[in-house]
């Protein structure tokens, strides 16, 4: 059982306090000693119960749904590397989603948005609560280049999203934001600023992690093309040409640790792989949780209200008294005559 009163807890449990002690006076004083003072002060301990409002609990319901001020920032690689299937002989990016889910079902009660660089970068989803988008948003998450891919340029990704999480934060300083960096980590000698990481960036956030995807011995990287069945859009393997080649070799792309490590170690986050997924979030979570606030709110359909219960007794007795006071006015009128 639990209480939610309608004023000031305190004030009901003074009022019942002093109807007690009259109650024992009526008990010890006999000129006190009256039906009709029991009555009254019966009705106002009932009436100062009600304000309390107790609640009881349903046995074996799920009585409270739990909101947190933690947001969940999902920052992922969706560049044509990402298609290389060299991660238990599936894609990296598909690795990637089902990882993304697991980060999400870990924090059921937070909010969550999208951050992603296909062929340009992007926030796929705002923030939001809707675990249920979020997950749909996953889930249909396609790599979309159909050209060779440079490599990934995090440096562009991570500033985006950086920018966004930071410039929110600033406005919300207390929501705990924790961010999850999914990437290959594959970074092209033709594009040497990738490598490169401004400084401030997620300094407002409350932890992260980074995960790796792919192999050191690498995967093809496939030839991405788009399907419109005229509902939906989505990307599969070109059939006729499957491979990125360049002089009729297939390009191998291959996980950078290094350069993963690298941000890692820079936004002090933890660094690790698909295998490790459901340890380190859980340990990260645990961790954001530690600092993080919670409200309660209980769902009407698993509580039973009781207040009205005591209000009943109270009009009861009430109705009793105006029937006792009824007769004695009667019988008055009656000696009069």
């Amino acid at each position: 059982m639990s209480f939610e009163p309608i004023v000031p807890f305190y004030i009901p449990i003074i009022i019942i306090g002093l109807m007690l002690i009259f109650i024992i006076i009526c008990i010890v004083m006999p000129r006190y000693r009256r039906v009709n003072n029991f009555i009254k002060i019966s009705v106002i301990i009932l009436v100062c119960i009600a304000a309390l409002r107790p609640i009881i609990h349903l046995e074996g319901a799920d009585v409270s749904k739990e909101t947190s001020d933690i947001a969940v920032y999902l920052v992922i690689d969706n560049t044509g590397s990402m298609a290389s299937k060299d991660v238990y002989n599936k894609a990296r990016i598909e690795v990637a989603k089902k990882d993304a889910q697991i980060i999400v079902n870990a924090f059921p009660n937070a909010k969550y948005a999208i951050f992603a660089q296909d062929v340009v970068t992007y926030q796929m989803q705002p923030l939001s609560s809707d675990v249920d988008a979020t997950l749909a948003a996953i889930k249909y998450m396609g790599t979309k280049t159909t050209k060779l891919s440079d490599g990934t340029d995090l440096n562009l990704l991570i500033n985006t999203a950086s920018n966004g999480i930071d410039s929110y934060l600033k406005d919300h300083q207390n929501q705990k934001a924790v961010v999850f960096i999914l990437s290959d980590g594959e970074i092209a000698m033709e594009n040497p600023k990738a490598s490169k990481l401004d400084d401030g960036n997620f300094k407002n956030v409350a932890g992260g992690m980074v995960i790796g995807y792919g192999t050191q011995g690498g995967g093809k990287v496939p030839k991405i093309i788009s399907n419109n069945d005229g509902a939906t859009l989505y990307y599969r393997q070109d059939k006729n040409d499957p491979y990125v080649t360049v002089g009729n070799t297939p390009v191998i792309s291959r996980i950078d640790e290094g350069n993963l490590r690298n941000i890692a170690n820079k936004y002090n986050f933890t660094y690790g792989k698909s295998n490790d997924i459901v340890k380190t979030t859980n340990e990260l979570k645990k961790k954001i949780e530690e600092t993080s606030s919670f409200e309660v709110y209980y769902d009407p359909n698993a509580i039973f209200e009781t207040y009205w219960i005591f209000m009943i007794f109270a009009t009861v007795l009430l109705l009793v008294e105006l029937y006792r006071d009824l007769n004695k006015l009667l019988e008055e009128y009656e000696v009069k005559r």
